[in-house]
């Protein structure tokens, strides 16, 4: 509801400028909002070295933390992020 009213943090519209995204013309401004959305950003998500992602989620997971491997990060390659509905 905040979202489509526009209420969003600050950073939002910032993230969003910052962003080098191609965005899907089906994609809303709300799903683009909920993207950049900066109150996701830090705690929720994090980067580790590949080696040491198993036992961080072993880690996690015996101190009563849910955990997930959801991605891997790569040098760019000249592209932009692309989002799509």
């Amino acid at each position: 509801m905040l979202f489509r009213s526009g209420t969003v943090p600050g950073a939002t519209g910032r993230n969003l400028l910052a962003y080098s995204t191609e965005w899907d013309p089906a994609l809303s401004l709300v799903d683009r909002r909920l993207v950049a959305d900066p109150q996701t950003s830090g705690g929720l998500l994090f980067a580790v070295e590949p080696g040491h992602a198993d036992a961080l989620c072993a880690e996690l997971e015996a101190r009563g933390c849910l955990s997930a491997r959801i991605g891997e990060m790569r040098a760019p390659e000249g592209q932009s992020l692309v989002v799509r509905a």
